[in-house]
């Protein structure tokens, strides 16, 4: 019997043999796609980490002149090129045992105080003698030659307060500051006794309303 007599003849069992094997093959393809897109080879982490690792450490290290001027095999009379000097003794010699009773500041006058809890955030408006209006200051910036050192508030004066430091001195300014003392009644009477002479009256109503009257001595 020929082939082609065989083909014809079994030709439905041929097509379904080629139909399954295609069937096959799908079948298989579509599982390694999925498989590979559902996990991950366990190799992959490892190679990655190797090639971080290979990478960090194939940097060459930074390179500094330290241990030559550590060094200073030029001159052995001045010594190390990059040692600091040393702290000034006026600095060392500041006086912090007391800041809370430390005297006032002259020629400084504070407008507003406003403290947060990182110094660095803290406000103040300062105004030095030779200033027309207050300035807004921060830790570390500079009035009339000193320094601001720090912005907060003194239980013992009990007032929002300003540090000032100026090498080995320390100064406030304080927000409240205190009044001056009232003088006693036998020292204002004589006081009045002894200016009366020589003062002025003046007539109240003349005087615009919110004015304060001064009288002055002849």
């Amino acid at each position: 019997m020929s082939f082609d007599a065989l083909l014809k003849r079994y030709f439905v069992l041929v097509l379904l043999g080629l139909v399954a094997l295609v069937a096959y093959f799908q079948a298989s393809g579509s599982m390694q796609l999925l498989g590979a897109a559902m996990t991950r080879p366990v190799g992959s982490v490892n190679i990655a980490s190797l090639s971080v690792n290979h990478v960090a450490t194939s940097r060459p290290a930074p390179r500094s002149a330290e241990p030559i001027l550590a060094r200073n095999a030029f001159d052995s009379v001045t010594g190390p090129l990059n040692q600091r000097p040393a702290e000034s003794s006026a600095r060392a010699a500041l006086d912090l045992s007391d800041p809370l009773a430390v005297p006032s500041c002259e020629g400084v006058h504070a407008a507003i105080v406003t403290e947060s809890p990182d110094p660095r955030w803290s406000l103040a408006a300062l105004q030095w003698t030779g200033e027309e209006a207050p300035k807004l200051r921060r830790v570390g910036d500079d009035v009339g030659g000193k320094q601001v050192a720090y912005i907060g508030y003194n239980p013992k004066r009990e007032s929002p307060s300003v540090w000032l430091v100026n090498g080995s001195s320390l100064c406030q300014v304080l927000l409240f500051a205190p009044e001056a003392p009232a003088a006693a009644p036998g020292n204002a009477a004589a006081t009045a006794a002894e200016s009366g002479a020589g003062s002025t009256s003046v007539d109240a109503s003349s005087v615009p309303e919110g004015e304060t009257i001064c009288s002055s001595s002849a």
